[in-house]
């Protein structure tokens, strides 16, 4: 068994558990601090929403990644309820984003991440996987 594999089978149940609450929660407040992550990464954002905040930030990085080295771009992609018309608007806005890298993680079906694999991926890329 690989050393991650053991660690996650020492867990307790609730010790597991208290790790998937933290994920969540982690998971639901890593894009606080940038606000052109949080709308793109939310499902009810619609074009116009991202179209005035694009226009009323001028001096906003389009180019700014979170803490998985993500752009903005990258968390669109990821958002099942994004339209070709916001990934236009915000390739637009920041071309240079499309070509930016970021790791991602990939499981081999194993619900705790055990056997990882991490790849760079670009936005279109990220955006080809979640499509299937």
């Amino acid at each position: 068994l690989r050393q991650s594999q053991v660690e996650i089978n020492r867990l307790t149940w609730e010790q597991k558990l208290e790790r998937s609450r933290e994920s969540v929660t982690w998971l639901k407040v890593r894009n606080d601090e940038l606000p052109l992550h949080k709308i793109c990464s939310d499902t009810n954002t619609v074009l116009d929403q991202l179209r005035s905040f694009i226009d009323n930030n001028i001096n906003h990085d389009l180019q700014q990644t979170d803490e998985l080295d993500m752009t903005a771009l990258h968390v669109l992609c990821l958002n099942p309820k994004a339209t070709p018309d916001m990934f236009k608007l915000l390739v637009n806005a920041c071309p240079q984003a499309a070509s930016m890298h970021a790791e991602m993680v990939r499981n081999d079906g194993d619900r705790n991440f055990i056997h990882e694999t991490q790849e760079m991926v670009t936005p279109i890329k990220l955006w080809l996987k979640m499509k299937g």
